[in-house]
């Protein structure tokens, strides 16, 4: 048997297909199973599976080269466009800065990374708040790198950050000294469950851009965006995005809604939810949770 042929590709085997990852172009090619086979005999120097290939395959595997695709390693050196630019870019021109003000929380929502039982060994909730001094030196870095940037923006995250509102004033008062005369663009990621007249009104008035967690219809909502007693947050979630986005809409401003699906969840239920005219027009952002993915921290 022959030693392999040295392609830039990897042969890919999924539950739903067979693939190949061409590293030469990077793209991903959908192929038939026979194929793929065939590709990783050629890989491997598997003489004899080569020499009982179809005459149909083998004139797949050649029409393939003939588009340029399983062709042998040639890339030297890979370069994004802007990686001479990227210390002025660090030095002038930093794009945004994301607060991580707090890591406690008062949801336990089952899949969240920082459960304090089911995570990759990562950070869990916790007592941990952001001193303001913290918060200062980190908007006085933010513009001494952002001379150059065309706006400033702000993130507020947690955690819950809504936890710890009074911060989240006291921080915008001060970005609001240093980057006197700049367009600055504050945003925050919340469950929701703890705005009020007062923190909504607070959000208006200084043009934030919300992003609340909400993973559809009440009954999917309960399913794993909970209290620590158990009981899900829909009903007080929903009540309050609705008067958010009500008062938002007055100034021409929507909010987004960050989506979390899980294995059980049907299209035809999670649709639903935009049945409400308060969420017909709010910019959806989703991801995907398997349902094994329960990792016990080591």
């Amino acid at each position: 048997m022959s030693m392999g042929k040295s392609l830039a590709v990897l042969p890919i085997k999924t539950p739903l297909g067979f693939y190949f990852y061409e590293t030469n172009r990077n793209e991903i090619v959908a192929i038939n199973e026979e194929l793929y086979d065939y590709i990783c005999a050629v890989i491997n120097g598997n003489m004899d599976m080569i020499r009982i290939a179809s005459k149909e395959i083998k004139k797949d595997y050649e029409y393939l080269e003939e588009c340029g695709y399983l062709q042998a390693y040639r890339i030297k050196e890979i370069e994004h466009p802007l990686t001479k630019q990227v210390g002025n870019l660090l030095a002038r021109k930093m794009d945004k800065i994301t607060l991580q003000i707090t890591q406690n929380c008062n949801l336990r929502c089952t899949y969240c990374i920082y459960s304090e039982n089911l995570n990759l060994g990562q950070r869990s909730h916790s007592q941990n708040v952001m001193s303001f001094e913290t918060a200062q030196k980190s908007l006085d870095f933010y513009r001494n790198h952002s001379i150059d940037s065309e706006q400033i923006s702000i993130g507020f995250y947690g955690g819950e950050p809504l936890m710890e509102f009074e911060l989240i004033k006291k921080i915008v008062r001060y970005s609001e000294s240093i980057f006197e005369g700049r367009k600055i663009i504050y945003s925050v990621t919340t469950n929701a469950t703890l705005l009020t007249d007062t923190i909504i009104e607070y959000l208006v008035e200084n043009r934030f851009n919300v992003l609340v967690s909400l993973d559809g219809p009440k009954e999917i909502q309960n399913r794993n965006r909970k209290f620590p007693s158990g009981q899900g947050s829909f009903d007080i979630a929903i009540s309050n995005i609705r008067k958010l986005s009500r008062r938002m809409a007055e100034t021409d401003k929507e909010i987004s809604i960050s989506m979390v699906i899980d294995s059980k969840t049907l299209y035809s239920e999670l649709i639903k939810l935009f049945d409400d005219p308060d969420l017909k027009t709010a910019e959806l952002l989703y991801t995907y949770v398997e349902e094994d993915a329960q990792y016990v921290r080591p």
